[in-house]
């Protein structure tokens, strides 16, 4: 599917105005140029409408080849993330790429595209954190502007209920989308804990609410006598330090726990996990023998940890092989999804069956 920027001149052709009344509306002197307020009304929303971004060289250097790419680090740091990102750095240090990198917010993801198609990036890349990206680009008219070139999104969330539709349309609008199934994972880890010793679930609220949203089996949830969601310290108040987060987590879950039975708690980060191991030992609690942990990423640390974290492994070099093969590949290639394979790495934070 080729994918080409818009020149002024086929924009004014498609909302049937003169070049030079589209410049002056652009340029903000229309009126100096007694364009009517209707007209640059009409203008503006057309402008919108069809996601044009004028250059934002004044020489309009339109010959000029760009190969930059625009990385657009989208949402939240997690491990997992910093990862790819590193591994998407050595690969453009070694390639000798020339890369436009731009960090931003929930709410700024528009301007930011916008801004990156004004400096006429030959790709995007979008490294993702939200679960609900897909459904924001789409309703915030997002999808107009990532039309015009080729974009990936790296670490889509293929697993809600509403993922096929969008799924199909930022397909059929050229987004190719790289990730992997939580709720296919989550289902191979529950599935383990049928017939474990542990009758108390404590979850993650946001992992509990992504799960039931899903494909997930909630029958799985079944097998627990008990099942509480908690929500977790904010990272702020922790000054981003993932195991102050996980030892304020043990003080807020320590009181809720069940004295004669076991119970199991599945945290977002393993670093979180272990910040909550920490407080719990040192509390007398038995792990795994009394609680049960897991965590999520992976970190090359884990397995050195006071307690060795079971945990989710991310398929990030899967994952960023993808996107370097769609980075490589020309563009007339077909947007595609990547959907990778996740593991479950058992330690001794858990008592499992396999």
């Amino acid at each position: 599917m080729g994918k080409n920027y818009m020149s002024m001149e086929e924009l004014a052709g498609k909302i049937n105005i003169s070049r030079q009344t589209l410049s002056s509306i652009i340029n903000g002197t229309w009126k100096e140029k007694r364009i009517s307020k209707a007209t640059y009304n009409k203008t503006m929303a057309l402008i919108e409408q069809f996601g044009y971004v004028p250059h934002s060289s004044a020489r309009q250097l339109s010959k000029t080849k760009n190969d930059t790419i625009g990385l657009i680090y989208h949402g939240n740091f997690f491990s997992h993330i910093s990862k790819a990102v590193q591994y998407l750095n050595n690969y453009f240090y070694t390639e000798k790429v020339p890369v436009n990198l731009k960090m931003t917010s929930s709410l700024a993801l528009k301007e930011t595209v916008k801004e990156l198609l004004g400096n006429r990036v030959s790709k995007i890349i979008i490294i993702n954190t939200f679960d609900n990206l897909a459904e924001r680009i789409i309703e915030e008219n997002i999808l107009a502007f990532l039309q015009k070139i080729p974009v990936i999104i790296y670490n889509y969330h293929f697993d809600y209920e509403k993922d096929k539709e969008h799924r199909n349309i930022l397909l059929r609008h050229g987004i190719s989308l790289v990730g992997f199934s939580r709720a296919k994972i989550y289902t191979s880890f529950f599935t383990t804990l049928q017939n474990s010793p542990y009758t108390t679930l404590f979850i993650d609220e946001n992992i509990h609410f992504r799960l039931i949203n899903s494909e997930f089996p909630k029958k799985l949830f079944s097998s627990f006598k008990h099942l509480h969601t908690y929500q977790q310290a904010n990272m702020e108040e922790k000054e981003f330090d993932e195991f102050l987060v996980g030892e304020s987590l043990g003080k807020q879950l320590l009181p809720e726990l069940p004295v004669n039975e076991k119970s199991i708690i599945v945290t977002d980060s393993d670093m979180v996990a272990e910040g909550l191991a920490n407080f719990l030992t040192d509390e007398g609690i038995d792990i795994p023998d009394q609680v049960g942990l897991l965590g999520f990423d992976n970190l090359n640390a884990t397995k050195y940890f006071k307690i060795p974290i079971s945990t989710i492994e991310v398929p990030i070099k899967e994952m960023i092989s993808n996107v370097i093969w769609l980075l490589k590949s020309p563009k007339s290639t077909e947007p595609k999804d990547f959907i990778s394979g996740s593991n479950i790495i058992y330690r001794k934070s858990l008592i499992f069956n396999t």
